[in-house]
């Protein structure tokens, strides 16, 4: 009679204890898989954000880049505005004393010389040093 008891009793315990932690646990399973596939998606997400990041990073510093040139494209424009200066003073340095020794050679150093020119070099205005090159002026 024991036998006999035995194998329902078992099916009893089974249904009532052992299948509903193995439901559990398949649950549990189930609910690892769901968050593992979510972590990863995730992850790849943070992982494009990040790409993202450097791809801004490197067009920040591009950027920088061009303000520094921009800088000192600034700089040389002033640079060759004070140059355009220095060689204008030079070139009516260097006309005046062509007249004068114009005038030695022939003889007439007493005349006055025609100042035209010069006048005209000196009261022309520099090239301000954020206009564009072709926008500014020349004196020849």
């Amino acid at each position: 009679m024991n036998g006999e008891l035995f194998g329902p009793l078992f099916v009893v315990i089974f249904f009532a204890v052992v299948l509903p932690k193995l439901i559990r646990e398949l649950g549990r399973a189930q609910g690892a898989q769901r968050d593992a596939a979510a972590t990863s998606v995730e992850v790849q997400s943070l992982r494009k954000e990040v790409e993202d990041l450097q791809t801004l990073r490197a067009e920040v510093a591009g950027l920088r880049e061009m303000r520094t040139s921009a800088g000192d494209l600034s700089d040389i424009r002033r640079e060759v505005a004070d140059l355009r200066s220095a060689v204008v003073d030079k070139l009516i340095d260097l006309d005046a004393r062509l007249r004068e020794l114009e005038s030695r050679r022939q003889g007439d150093a007493c005349q006055p010389t025609d100042q035209a020119p010069v006048r005209a070099l000196r009261e022309q205005p520099a090239a301000q040093p954020n206009e564009p090159a072709g926008r500014a002026r020349r004196p020849f």
